[in-house]
């Protein structure tokens, strides 16, 4: 779906906009920060899903700092060791930030520290975020159809 910014004249081209204005951003390959954060800034409510397995080491360094927190809970600490500078590319967005490393969850982006390369990240089911999406679709559904 493509949108052109009245003011700057700058087109952006949506992956997926949903009826009620939730812009889902899939994004495969590299980003410059400029451009995440003009996308983040043009489209206000969006969501990225990003490609955890672009790079050849990413999902092997992610897998080797994650530990759990709390028994039970969804939450994890991630400690990055490697080169890779997945986290950190996207610890700046405003949105929400998705990494899919081709499971059966996404890993949500709670936070990450440039400095000390620690961050926590939540383990989201795909079918969890799907229902979030399905379920704000019905209820623009039914505000629409007052």
């Amino acid at each position: 779906m493509s949108h052109v910014d009245p003011v700057t004249g700058e087109k952006h081209i949506a992956d997926v906009k949903t009826p009620f204005g939730l812009v889902i951003e899939f994004q495969h390959s590299p980003i410059k920060p400029e451009e995440r954060a003009s996308r983040e800034e043009f489209y206000k409510k969006m969501i990225w899903v990003v490609d955890g397995n672009r790079a050849e080491t990413d999902s092997y360094y992610f897998k080797a700092g994650l530990r759990q927190l709390e028994k039970d809970r969804p939450e994890f600490q991630v400690r990055w060791e490697g080169s890779s500078r997945l986290l950190q590319n996207w610890s700046e967005s405003r949105a929400k930030v998705f990494i899919d490393f081709g499971q059966e969850w996404f890993w949500k982006l709670v936070r990450f520290d440039q400095s000390t390369k620690i961050g926590t990240v939540e383990a989201v089911p795909k079918i969890r975020l799907e229902r979030y999406i399905n379920k704000k679709i019905r209820k623009q559904d039914v505000i629409g159809a007052r």
